[in-house]
C-alpha cells in the first residue's frame, strides 16, 4: 500500500497526523508518510515537507548535524512559534551524558546577551535529551563560506566584533564555549551575529589527550580539526585561551576562504598544528589590513601567553580596525569625487564686470556685424580671454574709467527724471517751503512771471459795502 498524497510507502505512526496546506488551507492526512518527505498538495500542487511529531513540537526540517546533536527546524504548537531543536544523538544517550547535556543547557540559558542565541527550554522526549532555542533564519557563517564568495572586510570585522562581545560576556558568567567554528556563528535576518552551542563539548570532555601516540580520538571530526587549539589537542580540556585560538582560526577561515590548516584528514590537520604557524592571511588576501593580519597571527600562536588576554581585547582591536577602514574609504571616495568632478565655485558677475565685458565686445566688433553679447562669470573665462585683458596699471585704470562712464550714463538720466518729477509736483501744489526757496529760481530759469510780483502790480478790486 502506498500513500495517495506522496506516493511513498507508509511508515508506522502511533497517532494520526493531519496537516493543513499553507497555500490553499486544504487538510491533508499524512499519517502514513515518512517524516521530512517532500510532497505536493493535491489541490494547489505547492511543495510541503511532512513534519515529525515531537511532543508539543512539529519537527519540520532536518537542518544538519554536529558532533553530538541533530538540529531541526520546528514549530512550537503551543506558542505558534518557529524554533530550532537540538536533539542528542543516539550513540551519546546514556544516563550520565543525558543529565550532563541538560545541565549544560540550563547553565547556558542563564546567559542573556544580544550576541548569544537564547535557549527557551530543554528536556527529554522519547528518551532523547533536547534543547529548544531561537531559530536563525540567516543561517550560519558556514553557509556563507559554501557560496565561495569572500565577505567584505568591514562586515567581517563587525561580525567578529559582535561575536567577541558575546563570548566576553559569557566568560564573565563563567561559561566558555569549547567549540567555536563557522557553523556555530549565526546571522539573523537583520545581519546581526549570534553565537550558539555554548558548553556542549564539555559533556564529553576528558582528561585524556585528543591526539596521542599517533592516534586521534574518534570525537575529533575533520571540521573540528581545523579550529582546535594545540593545548586542547594535548590535554583534552579547553579554557579561555583555547577559545581565543579557535576564534582566530574561524576568523582566518571566513576572511581568506580557507582554514589555517588544510590537510586531507583530521589527523594530518592535528599534526600540522605543531609543525609551525599557518600562512599569514595577507598572503591569501592582499587587501587584509596589517593590524588585522597581526591580530590573527597573535590569536593563532602556539603559545597561549602570546595570544590576546581576553575577548574584550580582541573586540577593541576589531572595532579600531573597522573605524580605520571606514575613515580610509571615506577619504578615497572624497578623492575620487574631486578627480571626477572638480569643485567650481560660481560667482555672480558684478556690474563692473558686466560693463567691462560689454565694452570689450564692442571694441572687438567695431565695423563688424553686431553679434549677441554673451556675459560670462569671471571664473568661466578661458585662458585666451584672460590673456586678452591688460593687467598692467594703465590697463586697470582704463577698466576703472569705463566702469565710471557706464555708471554715469546709466544713473544720471534716472536722477534727472526723478528730480524733475519732484519739482513739478512742488510747483503745482504750491508747497510753502518750495515757494520760499526754489520757486523764484525755477520761474526765472523758465521765464515765468512770479505770482508774487503779479499780486504787487495788480491791485485787488474790492467792492464797497452798501449802506
Amino acid at each position: 500500500m502506498t500513500c495517495p498524497v506522496a506516493n511513498v510507502k507508509p511508515t508506522e505512526c502511533q497517532v494520526p497526523l493531519k496537516i493543513i496546506c499553507y497555500n490553499c488551507s486544504q487538510k491533508l492526512d499524512v499519517s502514513e508518510v515518512a517524516p521530512f518527505t517532500k510532497i505536493q498538495c493535491p489541490v494547489c500542487e505547492v511543495p510541503i515537507i511532512v513534519p515529525k511529531p515531537f511532543g508539543n513540537l512539529l519537527l519540520e526540517e532536518n537542518l544538519g548535524e554536529g558532533t553530538l546533536t541533530q538540529v531541526y527546524r520546528a514549530m512550537d504548537i503551543t506558542l505558534d512559534r518557529e524554533i530550532a531543536v537540538k536533539v542528542l544523538k543516539k550513540e551519546f544517550v546514556d544516563a550520565d551524558l543525558s543529565q550532563a547535556f541538560i545541565n549544560e543547557a540550563r547553565s547556558s540559558s542563564a546567559i542573556n546577551h544580544p550576541s548569544i542565541i537564547p535557549i527557551y527550554s530543554c528536556g527529554e522526549m522519547e528518551d532523547k535529551p533536547y534543547i529548544i532555542m531561537q531559530y536563525m533564519e540567516g543561517l550560519s557563517l558556514k553557509h556563507k563560506l559554501k557560496k565561495g564568495i569572500l565577505l567584505p572586510i568591514p562586515d567581517i570585522c563587525r561580525y567578529f566584533s559582535e561575536a567577541a562581545a558575546g563570548l566576553e560576556f559569557a566568560g564573565v558568567q563563567g561559561v566558555s564555549h569549547g567549540n567555536i567554528k563557522p557553523s556555530n556563528i549565526f546571522l539573523d535576518m537583520d545581519a546581526n551575529i549570534k553565537v550558539g552551542d555554548f558548553g556542549l563539548t564539555r559533556i564529553i570532555e576528558t582528561s585524556q589527550p585528543l591526539y596521542q601516540n599517533n592516534t586521534l580520538s574518534p570525537l575529533v571530526t575533520l571540521e573540528m580539526s581545523y579550529y582546535l587549539s594545540p593545548e586542547q589537542i594535548s590535554t583534552g580540556k579547553h579554557d579561555l585561551t583555547s577559545d581565543i585560538f579557535s576564534f582566530g582560526a574561524t576568523l582566518y577561515h571566513v576572511l581568506t576562504g580557507s582554514p589555517p590548516y588544510t590537510r586531507d584528514s583530521a589527523i594530518e590537520n592535528i599534526r600540522a598544528h605543531f609543525e609551525g604557524p599557518p600562512k599569514p592571511p595577507v598572503e591569501l588576501r592582499s587587501d587584509v589590513p596589517e593590524e588585522l593580519n597581526k591580530l590573527i597571527i597573535d590569536m593563532l600562536s602556539i603559545y597561549p601567553s602570546n595570544r590576546p588576554r581576553s575577548f574584550r581585547e580582541v573586540q577593541d582591536c576589531l572595532t579600531k580596525i573597522t573605524s580605520s577602514i571606514n575613515i580610509s574609504e571615506k577619504k578615497d571616495d572624497a578623492s575620487a569625487r574631486d578627480v571626477e568632478r572638480p569643485l567650481i565655485e560660481r560667482k555672480i558677475p558684478s556690474i563692473r564686470q558686466v560693463a567691462f565685458q560689454e565694452e570689450q565686445v564692442k571694441r572687438t566688433n567695431r565695423g563688424k556685424t553686431q553679434q549677441p553679447i554673451v556675459v560670462r562669470d569671471a571664473d568661466d573665462s578661458t585662458e585666451a580671454d584672460r590673456d586678452g585683458v591688460d593687467k598692467t596699471p594703465a590697463g586697470i585704470l582704463e577698466e576703472e574709467g569705463h566702469s565710471i562712464l557706464y555708471s554715469l550714463l546709466y544713473y544720471v538720466p534716472i536722477v534727472i527724471i526723478v528730480l524733475s518729477l519732484i519739482l513739478f509736483i512742488a510747483h503745482t501744489r504750491n508747497i510753502p517751503i518750495y515757494n520760499r526757496t526754489l520757486r523764484p529760481y525755477v520761474e526765472k530759469i523758465l521765464g515765468i512771471e512770479s505770482q508774487s510780483d503779479a499780486s504787487e502790480s495788480t491791485p485787488l478790486k474790492v467792492k464797497p459795502l452798501q449802506k
